[in-house]
């Protein structure tokens, strides 16, 4: 039970029934504490407030929209140097759709073991699944990366030399099952990313920056506790995903926002790379955008890269 939320039953049961039309696309598990609290998030993502902030001419400008949660996101699957028999887990990442091509998106310290130069040679050790769970039998089962992307930065204000992100490109051949299922999985970037920032800049954001207002976010991860994602020694993958929700506020470093009051209550270790997204109640449902990604956090709150520094050229590829 989350501390401080008192609902009766019947309000649970008909926000229940008014939201069961807003299911998330398949391909990932809920995992939540109990029924109050998956309630709790679910009437999050049905207030009102946002609906004032994008509609009209803001609408037009938001990032393309879901009408579910995308089923874009995956755990960091790899096997250990020199022994590809054993496996784990080390965060999650995400498939984003740009034109015609399908990319790889997570943060850049779930490929890192300690060295700037490792994040190449643990990229060409993933294991990451076409299709989260069943038997894989096959190389062909398995998403193939190209090249990978780190970006460097000169600001004196963001930790360390490279932005926390990293972009996969991902080898597959046109007309494939493989392909089909990429192009059905990822998730729409936006052209340039510049709607959230051009949002929260707006005078009612900042009201609600001040005021505690709630503009909702949602994120789904493959956290370390309280969940379980296992890999057998006959290739079967069994996954299991955790959707919380959080508020939007003011990010600590210059390229993030921050994601406040997040739900899930078992520690944010594993949610690095995971894709957040803005949402809100229009005439056509509840709406998601993406907005970001999830870099840092402690104590139910976390820092995610705003989107327009993952889609724009504010930082040159290595």
């Amino acid at each position: 039970m989350i501390h401080g939320l008192i609902r009766p039953k019947w309000w649970l049961l008909r926000l229940k029934r008014a939201l069961s039309r807003y299911g998330s696309n398949g391909g990932t598990t809920q995992s939540i504490n109990d029924d109050a609290n998956n309630g709790y998030q679910k009437a999050r993502l049905s207030g009102g407030f946002v609906s004032q902030l994008v509609a009209g001419n803001n609408r037009g400008r938001i990032s393309p929209l879901h009408s579910g949660i995308p089923d874009c996101v995956t755990p960091i699957i790899s096997h250990a140097d020199g022994h590809p028999d054993i496996l784990g887990v080390h965060g999650t990442g995400f498939l984003a759709r740009k034109g015609n091509s399908v990319i790889f998106i997570t943060a850049r310290h779930c490929l890192m073991s300690g060295n700037e130069e490792d994040v190449p040679e643990t990229a060409s050790r993933l294991c990451i699944p076409y299709i989260l769970n069943g038997i894989k039998r096959s190389k062909r089962d398995f998403l193939e990366f190209d090249l990978t992307y780190t970006f460097r930065h000169e600001s004196i204000d963001i930790p360390g030399s490279f932005v926390d992100f990293v972009i996969l490109t991902i080898t597959v051949k046109p007309g494939t099952w493989q392909e089909k299922r990429l192009r059905s999985r990822a998730v729409k970037l936006p052209p340039t990313g510049n709607w959230l920032d051009d949002f929260t800049r707006t005078r009612i954001s900042r009201q609600a920056f001040l005021n505690g207002g709630i503009i909702q976010l949602v994120t789904v991860g493959y956290p370390r506790y309280g969940t379980q994602t296992e890999i057998d020694d006959l290739g079967g993958v069994v996954t299991q995903s955790v959707v919380a929700c959080g508020t939007l506020r003011p990010g600590v470093y210059p390229h993030t926002m921050t994601m406040a009051d997040i739900t899930w209550q078992n520690g944010l270790n594993g949610f690095s790379g995971s894709p957040v997204f803005l949402s809100y109640r229009s005439e056509d449902g509840i709406q998601f955008a993406l907005a970001g990604m999830l870099v840092t956090g402690g104590n139910r709150q976390a820092q995610f890269i705003r989107i327009s520094q993952i889609t724009g050229s504010t930082f040159a590829p290595r």
